[in-house]
């Protein structure tokens, strides 16, 4: 993301509906990929100790509903994402509106899972939002992917060790993380800041 769809998407956090704030909000300060999202439960969340439990996604069967598959993309992608002041801020007032009486965070108006079909139209209505935030004459067709690759990107910046990174983005293997890194600009002043810190 560019600075400019990121400084859209965090002011469009204001005209978010409920949905769209805790789903940005996990993709963004999380890295969950759309389908574990879409596949949480309200017992998949800890606020008290400020974890997401990851064990799960979202498939289609062999008619396209999308139903809930109890195990994620790969045995990698099982585990448990802490997560940051702010986005436990978003997720607290989120589970207080939910009132699906089998814990799903995320249904339709109907009470069915998020299909892709009907994710691509709420995703385009989310775009839209975030689009007014960006300048005259520029848009963003940013996805949810971009989001986790943003995530992971701030978690390096951040400084969070590598590893952290690999088991939060429910990685295979650490090669798969290095290569979300290649466009990471070379910030000198910080490496020699940090190096100074360390060996001073």
């Amino acid at each position: 993301m560019t600075d400019t769809e990121r400084s859209a998407l965090l002011q469009a956090f204001e005209i978010f509906n409920n949905f769209e704030k805790a789903f940005v909000g996990i993709a963004y300060y999380a890295g969950l990929r759309r389908n574990e999202i879409l596949a949480l439960t309200v017992d998949d969340v800890d606020l008290d100790n400020r974890t997401i439990s990851v064990n799960k996604t979202l498939v289609a069967d062999i008619r396209g509903h999308a139903i809930v598959q109890n195990h994620p993309k790969t045995k990698a992608g099982v585990r448990t994402v802490v997560i940051c002041e702010r986005l436990s801020d978003i997720l607290t007032e989120y589970l207080s509106t939910i009132k699906d009486s089998d814990n799903r965070m995320f249904v339709t108006s109907q009470g069915n899972n998020v299909s892709t079909t009907t994710f691509y139209y709420r995703w385009k209505a989310t775009l839209k939002k975030i689009n007014k935030y960006m300048p005259d004459n520029q848009s963003t067709a940013i996805t949810p992917h971009y989001l986790r690759h943003n995530c992971a990107t701030d978690l390096i910046y951040a400084g969070v060790p590598l590893k952290s990174v690999q088991y939060m983005m429910g990685h295979e293997n650490i090669d798969m993380t290095l290569s979300i890194y290649t466009d990471i600009r070379m910030d000198n002043e910080s490496v020699i800041q940090t190096m100074n810190n360390f060996w001073k």
